[in-house]
C-alpha cells in the first residue's frame, strides 16, 4: 500500500514516539550531531501534546507509521528576527517541527515524498509560506529541503533546550 499523509490520533501516540526513538538511534550511527534526546525532545509529552492539539502529521499506511512531523504556527523567539521574504500574519506561515522518517526508509526517496505531502497540506490550508530551521550539522536534511524548494534565508545561533545554543539554517518555502 502507498503511504499517505494524515493527522495523527491519540491511539497512535506510542507508535509515533517509537518512530522518534528509532530515528534518534539511527542518527546516532551517523556523523550528524542532531542533538535530539527523547527524554527532552521529541519527548512522549511533546508527541502527546502535538497529537492532542491536532498538529501531528504522520506518513504511512494501516500497518506502520514511517514518518512524522508537527506543523503549527509556533516558533522560537529568534524566528521574529529573521528577514523572511513573506511578512504576513503568523497564522498564515506554517512551521515544520521534528520532521523525520524511519531509518529503514532512508535513501529510498521516502523523505522527499513525505515532505511534498506536507508542503501540499500547508498549501491546501491556505498558508502563504512554510518556515523551519535545520541544525547546521544536518547536511542531508538541508539538501532535502533545498531540493524541495526551500530557500536558505539566514544562518543564526538559536537556543533549544535539547541542544543548547547552536547554529541553524533558517529556511523558507513560499507558495
Amino acid at each position: 500500500m502507498k503511504p499517505i499523509l494524515q493527522k495523527a490520533n491519540p491511539s497512535q501516540i506510542n507508535d509515533i514516539f517509537s518512530l522518534y526513538k528509532a530515528v534518534v538511534a539511527g542518527v546516532a550511527k551517523t556523523p550528524v550531531n542532531l542533538g535530539w534526546n527523547t527524554e527532552v525532545y521529541p519527548s512522549l509529552e511533546w508527541v502527546t501534546e502535538c497529537v492532542n492539539k491536532n498538529e501531528m502529521l504522520i506518513f504511512g499506511d494501516n500497518e506502520s507509521i514511517i514518518g512524522a512531523c508537527a506543523v503549527n504556527y509556533s516558533v522560537n523567539e529568534e524566528y521574529n528576527q529573521i528577514n523572511w521574504k513573506i511578512k504576513t500574519p503568523a497564522e498564515k506561515i506554517s512551521t515544520i517541527h521534528a520532521f523525520c522518517v524511519h531509518p529503514d526508509y532512508w535513501r529510498y526517496g521516502t523523505s522527499s515524498v513525505f515532505l511534498k505531502e506536507v508542503i501540499d497540506y500547508c498549501k491546501r490550508n491556505g498558508d502563504a509560506a512554510i518556515h523551519l530551521d535545520v541544525i547546521d550539522t544536518n547536511d542531508k536534511a538541508m539538501k532535502l529541503y533545498v531540493k524541495a524548494g526551500f530557500e536558505e534565508i539566514d544562518r543564526i545561533e538559536m537556543f533549544y533546550e535539547v541542544v543548547g545554543t547552536r547554529k541553524f539554517w533558517m529556511l523558507e518555502y513560499v507558495f
